[in-house]
């Protein structure tokens, strides 16, 4: 299995013949549960790299708490509600708008459509998802449209309504007139925009020439006017122009306005804003209907009012701003919003009905002109709320709507935050509270189709305001298909009245149907079990974009229902960006899938690939950081089949050499330093951690220090110790990879690793666990050194032109470590290729290179003998290499003849070369074999043959 080039495809197989990945999620049902909630996706198509990221690392900690002994609760969830479904639905069946999906189409059909949508593509998602060795209970999802789950719903809005949380008001809320529907607080996105402000003269009341000067980013609200905001403690001042007329504005903001207008003018009086209040004036658009009967006024607010730009006099419209509502409301302003949620003009705006608010803005404008109402116009950049679907502009919009009173509960979810919730990443536990800081009571209702119906029934007589709010399918009183609107809109109550009570139409804003997955995904409160036993959700791991979104509705239901937040432990991860961090999309044609991916590479690739980065930075994609992977992974896989050749499955020996000692405890070092990480839930680290190790301390350092022990010739008693120690220390290392090389981790297990009585599969093995007192910390940092001083003694022999393998008389080290001085020798001499170690602090006549410890000083003379080691040593190389090039076998012998000009240093060669290069005779002079090769010693030509 490990050998093959078809590695992963053959583990599948082992995998689905024996039922494997089933059977891991039963593992441990007798333990402690370890509660994990798949944030679910829209089954929208295939997966891309973003959600492939996304589910690999929510697996790897899986796998890593069912290794520990956990009872891991893994069920993937799927979104089904919404708009974007709607959307598409609607594209697909032609529909242009809203009022064709009752009138041509009817709810029925567009939901049994939307149901289509929402549920055709879970299987394919599910078989890529789980391509990627991603382990969940793929059979049996949770999905946001069953009826359970609705079930679920309506009881925490029971619950919410039945605590006083929930109440109906006239509110102004975000509206998307293209999506026809109110959006909430955490759908709405900020973009910069460039508009058209407008300067405006407001006619004071009783007055000829004496006007408010105002100025608005939104025209369009202008209609709606029914107020001005002054600050009670700014200075204000009467000015008058060369035209006679005289303007009311904040003093700080005179000499702005005028330089625009290129205006002269004298100030008649300065007072504070105080003195304004109640000042009544003519609204610009008095002569539409929506005005009769408004009186305008001027009322005071410290907090909305600033003298960075403007006037420092807010046009107020209470119909069209959360500010201007709460101030309207509280100085009694008339509330006008005379809008459709198409965001069209009503008959209450005169000419202007049936008008595209947006595009009104130029003719209020010229009204304004022609009315002399205009002082300026000017083109400004600012931030304005989108529509995260369609991205349409919003528009605010006072109108009756159902809320959750997010506000009565905001502290108890603040603190609760503090205390019971950890987030790995402090950034992104500030960044939660800065939002719930900051968080409104919640627009829950929506006015669309396919969702949770909001279970409230009303009484339909005009004097009756009865309400009846259903929290099951017994209060119901009618088990019906489904629980979505066409099965349960015709459903009707008796009123105490006398009156029939019918449900209101809206449907739940969709976050709320995430919302309740920590128990509508596990059957609450249909069922008590397995819920009472999972919770609170242990963890979580989603996209930073989900604080506002995901985490906030999930705290905000389980505070609604259960008085706490539902999760412990909270991850958030990033973007995937294209090559160069650009955006991956389809216009720019740089959009990597990972079906190609694992096409050119292979599913461990990239799961290592995106588990070995920091997941709160954007992952940029980058091919040649796959050729990284790749390297490494060859590095592994030559480090496995060393061991394969070399290790033997024998107990440690109690008398070990002092590398062995040292891998053993760099290996506890870093079972520890795993740990650590992947409790933290800095995973990456861990893989980061398990890399190094590979690369650095098995394959270029401790291999290199074991090898000739490993020979096959070699009969040192400590052979054995470095045969058992290399085995351990991999099977151990292999078991640290199964979180991640989840296809190569088991291969090699089966093949090499597995013995009689063990665990079916490396994944049902438990995780290493490290032994304290086997780390030797003056050992690692003494073997650090040692690799320090072996790196400047590599650049001292650059700088002498003498190669690694070529023997030197003496190496002098300059060193503090009295440890590395008494326990060394043995080592240094060998990776350092000396005859002589003397620890110095000066050494004269030699070469000398500096490391951060201290020093070294090379020997760098040469006499007959040592070249005639340097001599054999080439030879050898070169044999070695014309062995293999030929095919032959480690265990093979050769009978070698030698030819050279310096046959004379070449006498008794076989005695050195025969051990490691497997000579069966040996001859100078003439060249005999049919394998002929030469190279070139110290400008010497020396021929082989064998």
């Amino acid at each position: 299995m490990f050998e093959k080039e078809n590695l992963e495809e053959e583990v599948r197989k082992f995998w689905d013949k024996n039922k494997t990945d089933k059977k891991a999620l039963s593992l441990n049902n007798e333990a402690k549960p370890y509660y994990f909630l798949d944030g679910p996706p829209y089954a929208t198509g295939h997966i891309h790299m973003g959600t492939a990221w996304n589910k690999i690392l929510k697996d790897f900690y899986l796998r890593y708490n069912r290794m520990l002994g956990k009872n891991v609760w893994a069920r993937p969830g799927y979104d089904c509600h919404g708009l974007p479904t709607e959307l598409k639905v609607e594209k697909k069946l032609g529909i242009r708008d809203k009022k064709e999906i009752e009138s041509r189409v009817g709810i029925a059909k567009f939901n049994e459509e939307c149901y289509k949508f929402s549920t055709e593509f879970i299987g394919t998602m599910n078989e890529e998802f789980e391509n990627l060795g991603v382990w969940m209970d793929w059979d049996n999802p949770y999905r946001t449209l069953d009826k359970g789950y609705i079930e679920a719903g309506w009881f925490t809005f029971k619950t919410a309504y039945d605590k006083g949380l929930v109440y109906k008001d006239k509110y102004t809320v975000h509206v998307c007139s293209s999506c026809e529907t109110v959006v909430s607080n955490n759908e709405v996105e900020y973009q910069k925009v460039s508009d058209e402000s407008v300067y405006v003269k407001l006619k004071v009341k009783g007055t000829d020439n004496e006007y408010l000067i105002i100025w608005t980013t939104t025209p369009w609200t202008l209609p709606s006017n029914a107020g001005v905001i002054a600050h009670p403690d700014f200075d204000y001042v009467k000015v008058e122009l060369n035209n006679g007329e005289k303007w009311i504005l904040a003093k700080d903001l005179v000499e702005n306005l005028m330089g625009k207008i290129e205006a002269s003018y004298k100030t008649l009086e300065e007072f504070k804003g105080k003195k304004l209040k109640d000042l009544e004036y003519e609204t610009p658009f008095s002569d539409l209907p929506l005005q009769e009967g408004v009186n305008a006024k001027v009322v005071l607010n410290e907090e909305y009012v600033n003298l960075e730009q403007g006037t420092g006099l807010v046009h107020c419209a209470p119909g069209h701003g959360t500010e201007d509502f709460l101030v309207g409301k509280e100085n009694k302003l008339s509330t006008l919003c005379p809008l459709t949620m198409t965001g069209e003009y009503t008959e209450e705006a005169g000419k202007y009905a049936g008008k595209y608010v947006k595009d009104a803005d130029s003719e209020l404008t010229e009204e304004l002109r022609e009315k002399s109402l205009l002082v300026t116009t000017e083109k400004i950049k600012h931030d304005y709320p989108m529509c995260w679907r369609c991205k349409t502009p919003l528009l605010f919009m006072a109108m009756p709507q159902w809320f959750i009173k997010v506000s009565a509960i905001r502290k108890k979810i603040i603190a609760d935050n503090k205390k019971n919730v950890n987030w790995p990443y402090d950034w992104a536990g500030k960044r939660f509270e800065d939002w719930l800081q900051n968080m409104g009571d919640w627009p829950i209702s929506r006015q669309r189709y396919w969702g949770i119906p909001v279970p409230i029934w009303e009484c339909q007589k005009e004097d009756c305001d009865e309400v009846k709010v259903i929290g099951s399918i017994k209060e119901l009183g009618k088990d019906t298909e489904n629980l979505h609107r066409q099965f349960v809109d015709p459903i009707e109550f008796d009123c105490k009245c006398g009156g029939r009570m019918k449900r209101i139409e809206d449907i739940l804003d969709v976050w709320f149907d995430s919302g309740i997955a920590p128990w509508g995904s596990v059957g609450y409160p249909q069922k008590e079990e397995p819920f009472k036993t999972l919770w609170p959700v242990d963890f979580i791991l989603e996209g930073s974009d989900q604080t506002r979104g995901w985490f906030n509705s999930l705290a905000v239901c389980g505070m609604l229902t259960f008085d706490r937040i539902p999760y412990i432990n909270v991850v958030q991860h990033a973007l995937v960006l294209a090559e160069g961090g650009l955006k991956m999309s389809k216009s720019l044609g740089n959009i990597v899938s990972p079906d190609e991916v694992v096409e050119k590479y292979g599913r461990d690739h990239i799961r290592h690939y995106l588990l070995y980065y920091d997941p709160a930075e954007d992952f940029v994609f980058s091919w040649e950081k796959m050729n990284d992977v790749k390297r490494f992974f060859n590095t592994w896989k030559n480090t496995v089949k060393f061991q394969e050749l070399y290790g033997s499955k024998k107990e440690l020996p109690s008398k070990i050499a002092l590398e062995d000692k040292w891998v053993l405890s760099k290996l506890n070092s870093l079972i520890e330093k795993v740990r650590e990480s992947n409790e933290k839930y800095y995973g990456f680290k861990s893989v980061q951690a398990i890399q190094e190790f590979i690369v650095n301390d098995l394959s270029r350092w401790y291999i290199k220090l074991i090898r000739e022990r490993l020979w096959p010739t070699y009969t040192g008693e400590d052979k054995e110790a470095a045969q058992a120690t290399l085995y351990h220390v991999l099977d151990s290392v292999n078991t640290l990879m199964a979180p991640v090389l989840v296809h190569m981790s088991e291969a090699a297990y089966q093949d090499i690793f597995k013995g009689d009585g063990d665990e079916e599969s490396v994944h049902f093995r438990e995780f290493p666990d490290f032994n304290k007192k086997g780390i030797d910390k003056k050992l690692e940092e003494a073997m650090t050194e040692v690799r320090m001083i072996t790196e400047a003694s590599a650049s001292a022999r650059q700088e002498s032109g003498i190669k690694l393998r070529w023997p030197v008389k003496k190496i002098s080290i300059s060193t503090k470590n009295d440890y590395l001085k008494k326990n060394f020798d043995k080592i240094l001499m060998f990776v350092l290729n000396a005859k002589e170690i003397k620890f110095a602090d000066s050494a004269k006549g030699s070469v000398k290179a500096e490391h951060v410890k201290g020093a070294i000083f090379l020997d760098s003379s040469v006499d007959d003998s040592l070249e005639k080691e340097w001599l054999i040593k080439e030879l050898g190389k070169h044999v070695q290499g014309q062995r293999k090039k030929a095919g032959f076998n480690i265990e093979d012998k050769i009978n070698l003849s030698v030819d050279s000009d310096i046959n004379s240093q070449l006498e008794n060669a076989d005695e050195l070369l025969s051990e490691k290069i497997g000579i069966g005779t040996y001859s100078l002079g003439k060249l005999t074999g049919k394998n002929k090769s030469e190279f070139e010693f110290r400008g010497k030509k020396v021929r082989i043959a064998f």
